[in-house]
């Protein structure tokens, strides 16, 4: 009967430790990026940034564009060398320009969290579809 106490505490134990790690992570704080397109502000991220365990990143957070409001963005980041390669996905409806749904990509320096970035996406306007690849600068700015 001890035994089977014993065993079941210990059973119970290395499930708990293994559960705990496997949602560890820790909440970096919020950051913002200004993205530039032709050196000219075209949206700011805001994100928060949580830190998983093995050294990965998620970002959790809103993309305003200044003009038709905000919209929410979630995506990643790992540490590659002396930079950040940070990877996120959006889709939203703006009266202006219809659906739309993109793919950002962005290296960071590690040192001054700016560098460049690159999109690709797709916006469906009224039944008429476009496709487009977008590049610019992104630079870490105080949060508004």
């Amino acid at each position: 009967m001890k035994k089977h106490i014993l065993l079941s505490l210990l059973f119970s134990f290395i499930l708990f430790s293994i559960a705990s790690k496997s949602y560890a992570e820790t909440y970096h704080g919020d950051f913002c990026w200004q993205v530039l397109r032709n050196e000219a502000p075209a949206w700011i991220y805001k994100l928060g940034v949580y830190q998983k365990e093995g050294g990965h990143y998620a970002l959790y957070g809103s993309e305003d564009n200044g003009v038709e409001g905000i919209t929410a963005a979630h995506g990643n980041a790992v540490v590659v060398d002396s930079n950040i390669k940070l990877t996120m996905v959006g889709s939203g409806h703006t009266e202006q320009f219809g659906t739309w749904n993109e793919t950002f990509s962005a290296v960071l320096n590690i040192s001054t969290l700016s560098g460049t970035w690159h999109s690709l996406g797709i916006i469906d306007n009224a039944g008429s579809r476009d496709s487009y690849h977008t590049n610019g600068n992104i630079k870490l700015i105080p949060c508004p």
